[in-house]
């Protein structure tokens, strides 16, 4: 599962690479540090306003959801969701309707095995400009809005890390594409079959330190549940 990512491009920055303005730009902050476990919120760009970034919630929730959002993570764990399950989902509920996002980062932490011990590290963009990774979303009754991130198997199969599954990143070429409400999802998520073409580092940290570090400036098998959810 993918829980902590980074974000600290300034906000002209996010705009430029999503092609999108902030709807509310004097909320937006940098962050280094973004916790999936602790609520946070971040912006996306939907589908349904490709012009207007929103804010969001990690961690998607039914759409009629009345409760606290910690206990149904808990028991759900909607920070993820595979493209596997996804195409499951989409190929039994061919109606379905899964609203597609992106969400700007620019780096998230993964952990790699040397000479049996685990080691953390965390992958960047070169120059910390971000990229986008592809997500769905839904907004609630009292119109907040809440997304998970699809992650997918890696791609680069001399990748070193524990986890079979890694944030499917975008080109940026493909941006609009995925956004198209007339490509229907089950055929979108072949565009994240594609390879990026970002120069991500990939450098060992501290995981005491990138827990505990300032916000200025293992795989988990639970799933999304979709029906409901979606």
């Amino acid at each position: 599962m993918f829980y902590q990512i980074s974000n600290i491009a300034n906000r002209v920055s996010v705009e430029d690479t999503l092609s999108a303005k902030f709807k509310f730009p004097h909320l937006y902050k940098p962050k280094k540090r973004i916790d999936g476990t602790a609520e946070s919120v971040l912006p996306i760009l939907t589908a349904k306003d490709n012009k207007h970034l929103q804010y969001a919630i990690w961690g998607m929730l039914p759409e009629s959801f009345r409760g606290d959002w910690k206990p149904y993570q808990n028991n759900q764990n909607t920070l993820n969701i595979k493209t596997g399950t996804l195409k499951k989902h989409l190929e039994f509920y061919r109606d379905s309707e899964v609203k597609r996002c992106l969400v700007p980062m620019t780096g998230y932490m993964d952990f790699s095995m040397s000479e049996g011990e685990v080691t953390p590290f965390f992958v960047n963009h070169t120059k910390n400009t971000p990229f986008c990774v592809a997500g769905i979303y839904n907004q609630l009754e009292d119109g907040f809005f809440t997304f998970s991130i699809i992650i997918q198997d890696h791609l680069d199969e001399h990748s070193n890390s524990i986890s079979k599954f890694q944030p499917a990143i975008l080109k940026r070429e493909l941006h609009d594409r995925w956004l198209n409400p007339k490509i229907d999802t089950l055929h979108a998520l072949e565009l994240l079959e594609e390879s990026h073409d970002y120069i991500l580092n990939r450098f060992p940290t501290s995981t005491h330190l990138l827990l505990n570090c300032s916000s200025e400036g293992q795989e988990d098998e639970e799933e999304l549940g979709l029906e409901d959810a979606v």
